[in-house]
């Protein structure tokens, strides 16, 4: 899936997200991709003081690996950043 339209996507709820996720739909480094874009847009608000993009990134390379997304024993938000 192009970036464009996994950042499209992801603007979704946090159950929505979640659905794409498991369907296969989307990854959950594009979900936090296109999480990091939001907070990038928005760095004025301050609302984000440390960013830890590298770690939740590793973290969801580690999750899309594991295939934990696609076998039906995901919590119900596992994906989601």
């Amino acid at each position: 899936m192009d970036s464009s339209s996994a950042f499209e996507r992801a603007h979704t709820d946090g159950v929505g997200q979640a659905a794409l996720a498991a369907a296969g739909e989307i990854s959950a480094v594009e979900l936090l991709d296109a999480a990091i874009t939001r907070v990038e847009a928005t760095r004025s608000l301050n609302a984000v003081i440390t960013d830890l993009f590298d770690r939740g990134r590793a973290q969801a390379a580690a999750l899309d690996a594991s295939g934990v997304l696609r076998n039906g024993r995901a919590g119900p938000l596992t994906g989601v950043p």
